[in-house]
């Protein structure tokens, strides 16, 4: 089996091929990673430490790390895994690797130095090769050299010398250093933060105007259910007003009374064909001498020829014809006395009580 030492301290590397299998022996059924002592492999390698990095077996396949086995498996690789390199985009290719153990079917075995050791191996240890590329970042270039951010890392970077031409002069080619902080680097980060800056005060400015035109609406909607509520008041006290006119015909003429009947005889007495009642006083629900409450009801009756109103009294018919009416002659025939006037004024304080409920179908006199 051959090993592929490799120094990195030195950057070199050597390939030994060792023919002995009990020397081999030290590293078969150890996983790729771990770290075996060189002492059986000679005197020279007495003290050094070896990490076994891989390794490829006869035909050629490359071990694979975490695959738990030291034969030969078939699996389905695409980008970003070990043994295998895709040719197009999202490729995927079922590809045989050999497990991460080692056994005596392989053919090369790289290891990399960990520790050294007492002596020196020739051709490993005791040769120093330069690196060919250098640090390409510019903060590793300073790392490198231990420079300071005042220093120019340009003057720095590891040119790497062209083959000379016959005649010509002598050429080199250094790399693109990145992360460096140039004039223009630094213009360019003040347009991104002055462009951030601007769009945070357009954003300020946006939601600033939006609240406005909010509680310009809210406003808005507000005094239109204000005007809305009022309208509807207004309207309601209009009906209200309405309604009281049209029923007022039946709480003028019976000053100084009150219903104590039931709601029927309310409502039939308030919408009888008679156009108005006048209604002498009535004590207990009973009319003076005994009679019935329907003698004391005496219809206004209009005439056809006359727009006035004529009144029936007892024994004698008043037509009043002249276009000064007064009320009180229209209501009672007569001029009010001043009983009658103490009387509906009381009516009119107490016009907002509602009638009373009771299985009697008369009227009551209100007492002063």
């Amino acid at each position: 089996m051959k090993l592929n030492i490799s120094y990195p301290a030195t950057g070199c590397q050597k390939l030994i091929e060792v023919v002995d299998e009990h020397k081999i022996r030290i590293f078969y059924e150890k996983r790729m990673g771990a770290e075996v002592e060189a002492d059986p492999l000679g005197d020279e390698w007495k003290g050094y430490v070896l990490r076994i990095a891989g390794g490829n077996d006869k035909q050629g396949f490359p071990m694979k790390q975490g695959v738990l086995t030291n034969g030969r498996v078939r699996l389905l690789l695409s980008k970003g895994h070990s043994c295998y390199r895709p040719r197009r985009d999202g490729e995927r290719k079922r590809k045989s690797v050999r497990g991460c153990i080692v056994d005596g079917n392989l053919s090369v075995l790289a290891l990399v130095i960990v520790r050294k050791g007492e002596q020196e191996i020739p051709g490993l240890t005791d040769n120093q090769v330069p690196r060919r590329l250098g640090p390409k970042r510019a903060s590793r270039i300073r790392k490198l050299y231990n420079l300071s951010k005042e220093d120019d890392v340009r003057q720095y970077v590891i040119k790497r010398p062209l083959p000379l031409k016959e005649g010509k002069k002598q050429r080199f080619k250094a790399p693109k250093i990145q992360r460096l902080i140039t004039p223009s680097v630094l213009q360019r980060k003040r347009h991104r933060l002055a462009l951030k800056k601007k769009r945070c005060l357009r954003r300020k400015e946006q939601a600033d105007n939006y609240a406005k035109l909010l509680a310009q609406r809210k406003k808005e909607s507000k005094a239109r259910r204000q005007e809305e509520l009022k309208r509807r008041r207004s309207a309601s006290m209009r009906d209200s007003k309405s309604s009281n006119q049209t029923f007022s015909y039946a709480k003028e003429p019976f000053s100084g009374f009150r219903f104590s009947g039931s709601h029927k005889f309310r409502d039939w007495f308030l919408t009888t064909s008679c156009d108005r009642y006048d209604v002498e006083k009535v004590g207990a629900g009973e009319g003076p001498n005994n009679t019935s409450t329907a003698d004391f009801l005496k219809p206004w009756h209009r005439r056809e020829e006359d727009e006035y109103l004529t009144v029936n009294e007892p024994g004698e018919e008043n037509v009043i014809e002249s276009n000064e009416v007064d009320e009180n002659t229209v209501r009672y025939g007569r001029e009010k006395t001043t009983e009658e006037t103490l009387l509906e004024d009381d009516c009119h304080v107490r016009n907002s009580r509602d009638v009373g409920s009771s299985t009697r179908y008369n009227l009551k006199e209100r007492k002063m």
